[in-house]
């Protein structure tokens, strides 16, 4: 939250808990992970940037896989 802050001048979370993502693995095994979505509204994309932030928080929360998508906004 504080990096994003800080990145980019703010950032909102949504929370509506619960949230919920469940996939199979190779196994069959139905795997289970509680979801928060951050959105931050920025004019250019640095995707080195984005790219490293990825592997930290993949990192930091140990996760094999963080999904960070993007897409164009017109603002009216």
């Amino acid at each position: 939250r504080n990096k994003l802050t800080d990145q980019f001048g703010g950032v909102s979370f949504y929370r509506n808990t619960p949230v919920e993502g469940l996939w199979k693995d190779e196994s069959g095994k139905t795997n289970y992970d509680e979801l928060i979505i951050a959105e931050i509204m920025i004019h250019d994309l640095d995707k080195e940037w984005w790219k490293q932030f990825k592997q930290d928080l993949e990192q930091v929360f140990k996760q094999e896989e963080i999904l960070i998508r993007s897409f164009v906004v017109e603002k009216l």
